[in-house]
């Protein structure tokens, strides 16, 4: 039996090595025929020549019916003789966003330019290279997941079919298999990269690719994780929540100097340890007392919320800050 199970990992693992031409001439149907320009941008001093692909790959059924086109945009650079470039799929969350986030304000090699906090500048939009990019270490696949962007479902196929958790993790696999297999990249290091829900989206596929064909990732990104959605739930029954948004409330007061004063000389780094030890005692002991909670105790915990997030005392008994 361990036999037959590493004969069939490596098959799946060597799947491009050991496809007939004709395995292979059919995988290329499942897709719609790209757009290709090539660019040049400078990351971190050094020139990196690339192309930009726009296509749409065709999602189909065991009748060979198309399901769904998933749209996607690549940005791909030559590897060195005898190299496998690292792959990155890259989506945002929603769900229901497209991963124009990602793309446009954070990795891609080109991005909107936005004011030194972040916001968005007047209109016209300017468009400008990307230092922060990360093409100069992997290539880039921005995936727009089934009803999202210009990905779109075919042939009254029943939206049920992609729009719930293990759908949209069993569509977007689909998506990563057809396009490693169209482009020869079995044998290079593959990662994700998921924001926001898309980091739950990024988890589930870890276990999908490799239980369903036996591809394994080399690495996972996560940004504004998600993998718990009781952390961000808020409702009375919910300490945890409460818990976790803390700290960042503090970090929002130090920056905009809202904090009482004696904190503000502190440094960043210094300030949050003593806040998140707070939080991990006091503060959990309150919430978690509840209505057993004296009322000298509620005052001074309360007090010492307000000095932290500069809200005053008496708004912190009835906001989310504090005890509901």
């Amino acid at each position: 039996m361990r036999s037959i199970f590493l004969l069939v990992c490596l098959l799946f693992l060597f799947g491009e090595a050991f496809a007939t031409p004709k395995d292979k001439v059919k995988s290329k149907k499942e897709s719609i025929e790209p757009a290709i320009t090539k660019h040049t941008i400078k990351i971190r001093g050094k020139d990196i020549h690339y192309k930009a692909t726009t296509g749409k790959m065709l999602l189909k059924n065991s009748k060979n019916k198309e399901r769904a086109s998933v749209f996607y945009i690549a940005y791909t650079v030559e590897p060195k003789k005898g190299k496998k470039r690292p792959i990155t799929f890259s989506f945002n969350g929603g769900p229901g966003s497209s991963s124009v986030w990602m793309h446009m304000a954070m990795i891609g090699p080109r991005r909107v330019l936005m004011s030194d906090d972040g916001l968005s500048l007047k209109p016209p939009a300017e468009l400008v290279d990307n230092e922060f990019s990360i093409l100069d270490k992997t290539d880039l696949i921005f995936i727009d997941p089934v009803g999202t962007g210009f990905s779109e479902i075919l042939g009254g196929t029943n939206k049920k079919e992609f729009h719930g958790v293990n759908q949209d993790i069993s569509s977007v696999g689909e998506f990563i298999r057809l396009y490693v297999l169209n482009n020869k990249k079995w044998l290079a290091p593959k990662f994700l990269i998921g924001e926001s829900y898309g980091t739950f989206r990024a988890a589930g596929l870890s276990e999908y690719l490799f239980g369903k064909y036996g591809m394994r990732l080399n690495g996972i990104m996560l940004i504004s994780s998600i993998l718990n959605f009781q952390t961000i739930s808020f409702h009375n029954e919910n300490d945890q929540v409460y818990l976790h948004f803390f700290p960042s409330y503090a970090a929002t007061a130090w920056y905009h100097k809202k904090c009482a004063k004696r904190y503000q000389k502190l440094e960043l780094i210094d300030y949050l340890k003593e806040v998140e030890e707070f939080t991990t005692n006091e503060y959990t002991r309150a919430l978690y007392a509840g209505s057993r909670l004296q009322a000298k105790e509620k005052d001074l915990i309360a007090n010492q919320m307000s000095l932290y997030i500069g809200i005053d005392k008496k708004k912190s008994y009835n906001q989310t800050y504090a005890f509901q």
